[in-house]
């Protein structure tokens, strides 16, 4: 199986959600979900990378490691500047979920003053509960006109909990958000993200995403630091079946962008059943940006500009260059992977795909487009992203595993080798 070479994975062993997103002194800190002694969900860790460009990744090693209150499931990562925690000025804070063979999820802090020690806090867990499902904690700051203070996102069953604290050890309920989605399961993996003038409020459901798969929704809304007030219903911030757990980074936006998030590449659907011959299994999204356009919609892009020297295409509209690919078009499109193709015309984006023998893995996957913005295909090793009308439509889907590197395009503009 080829290691994708511009997306995220483990070096060893099992990858799921992104944890401890990050942007400190221009470096880029992404931790997940790890199994360090094989290939299999189970005996959860936090193993952390690095990067500079948000393309390469240099391991860093296991971050976390489960001890006596259990396995070290989801969270974020934040910088107290100011030093409310008493863990430092400066310092990196983890919040994550523990979770314990019983299923009981509490919620708990680590510190590093340096990025590569650190040490679970002696207080923990700093957050407890009597729901079964009660995890998957995003803290961010809030400065508001009558102060400021923590807020911790929770997933709780099938809605979102707000807490806010002065410290991030001690922590008050303030409000909660639910929306009807028939057929959901369990939500998981909130995050509050300010785009444009408002708020999106992003979580994950375990079911009832495209296709029947796992899926990430976004809404958009007000946030006063204590209560999040919806403008309008959930809608689905991709339309592809491998788009789940996303969580932003600490840091961004800021001056020099917006909102930079991440996202694992796969679905509870089929995810554990997924080949994992040489050893790893799993993959992150590219780093997407979110943002708003003039018309008011949630548009997401690669963070990074991709490409290099433009490649040849043949008289039959096969590619003469290696993966990673990026593909762009003002026009229709069509693009022909091994056992996956994709289409995209003025009025929708549809992708088809082959089940591989792998159980609920084929299908048909589409979304409608109300612009003609340009596309942008980004073809790596294993994988598809579709950034329809500038971004406002995306679309993410894994190849069948043994897919062959080969690929036809019709109808681009342009298209380039990614180094």
């Amino acid at each position: 199986m080829h290691r994708p070479a511009i997306h995220l994975t483990p070096p060893t062993g099992w990858m799921n959600d992104p944890n401890g997103l990050v942007l400190h002194d221009g470096v880029w800190h992404a931790c997940y979900q790890h199994n360090p002694t094989g290939p299999v969900h189970g005996n959860l860790h936090w193993r952390r990378a690095t990067s500079t460009d948000l393309l390469h990744w240099t391991d860093r090693g296991v971050m976390l490691a489960p001890d006596h209150l259990g396995q070290i499931y989801s969270g974020s990562m934040v910088v107290d500047h100011d030093d409310t925690a008493g863990f430092g000025a400066g310092a990196l804070v983890a919040a994550f979920t523990h979770h314990l063979s019983d299923g009981v999820q509490r919620q708990s802090l680590a510190a590093s003053t340096d990025g590569a020690t650190w040490v679970p806090y002696a207080g923990n867990p700093v957050l407890e509960s009597d729901a079964p499902d009660f995890r998957d904690p995003k803290v961010l700051r809030w400065q508001g006109p009558t102060g400021s203070w923590w807020v911790m996102a929770l997933a709780v069953g099938d809605h979102v909990e707000l807490y806010r604290s002065p410290d991030l050890r001690a922590w008050s309920f303030v409000s909660s958000y639910r929306a009807e989605l028939p057929g959901s399961g369990v939500w998981e993996c909130p995050d509050l993200v300010p785009v444009g003038m408002s708020w999106l409020l992003v979580f994950g459901v375990a079911e009832g995403g495209p296709g029947g798969h796992s899926g990430t929704f976004g809404v958009l809304g007000a946030f006063d630091g204590e209560r999040f007030d919806p403008s309008g219903e959930p809608f689905l911030l991709d339309h592809g079946p491998d788009c789940y757990a996303m969580q932003t980074f600490w840091g961004t936006p800021g001056a020099s962008g917006p909102a930079v998030g991440l996202a694992w590449m796969n679905s509870w659907r089929y995810a554990l059943t997924l080949p994992a011959p040489d050893g790893w299994n799993g993959r992150m999204t590219l780093p997407r940006t979110f943002d708003l356009d003039a018309r008011g919609r949630v548009v997401s892009l690669p963070a990074v500009a991709l490409g290099g020297p433009g490649v040849a295409v043949g008289p039959d509209g096969s590619v003469d260059a290696p993966f990673p690919l990026v593909i762009e078009s003002d026009a229709p499109l069509r693009v022909d992977l091994d056992r996956l193709a994709l289409t995209v015309d003025r009025d929708a984006v549809t992708l088809v795909r082959d089940g591989a023998g792998i159980d609920r893995f084929g299908g048909t996957f589409e979304a409608a487009l109300d612009g003609d913005g340009p596309t942008v295909v980004v073809v790596d090793h294993g994988s598809i992203e579709v950034f329809a009308d500038a971004g406002a439509t995306t679309l993410t889907a894994l190849l069948p595993p043994d897919a062959q590197p080969s690929c036809r395009v019709t109808g681009a503009r342009r298209i380039r080798s990614i180094p």
